[in-house]
């Protein structure tokens, strides 16, 4: 008998769900599949993001400037960061995103970050859905925890046999 890893379970996995984006009408602008914010790729980035903004907040107390801090040319502002990592992990998919001429744009996460760094209505709509949906299956986790499972007198080759009596032994 062997320790087997199976590389498709993961202990707090969340399937994606679909998921409508509205404009204040009600009409569908665009189709999301999106992940639970406890993904632990995400969360682990989001780690990454405060550990940073820690230092440089202790490093500004310490007297350096913001202007010493300045985003090198090329880099990544903090809220940039924030979007690229929703980008990455939270979104899965899309339907019905197309470009100016309304043909379909495929998903990928440099188009998905652009968007929502133009888009920040969207950035919070896509952060409470992934809540949503962490909650959602966090209840279902707990619920499933707390059902009782069905008493059983156990399986044949669990089940304690009783020797035969002999006949010398009676």
């Amino acid at each position: 008998m062997a320790l087997v890893f199976d590389a498709k379970q993961s202990v707090n996995k969340v399937d994606a769900q679909w998921r409508n984006f509205n404009d204040k009408n009600g009409n569908v602008l665009a189709s999301l599949l999106i992940r639970g914010n406890g993904y632990r790729p995400y969360q682990q980035a989001i780690d990454r993001i405060s550990r940073y903004t820690l230092k440089i907040d202790e490093m500004m107390a310490d007297g350096i400037t913001a202007d010493s801090l300045a985003v090198p040319e090329g880099g990544l502002s903090e809220m940039d960061a924030y979007y690229l990592i929703v980008a990455q992990h939270l979104i899965v998919d899309w339907r019905d995103v197309q470009d100016e001429e309304g043909n379909p744009i495929p998903y990928s996460v440099d188009v998905a970050t652009k968007i929502l760094e133009q888009n920040v209505d969207l950035w919070k709509w896509l952060l409470k859905q992934a809540g949503d949906i962490q909650q959602s299956a966090n209840e279902q986790v707990e619920e499933t925890v707390k059902k009782p499972l069905p008493v059983t007198a156990g399986s044949a080759k669990t089940r304690v046999r009783k020797k035969p009596k002999s006949p010398a032994s009676g």
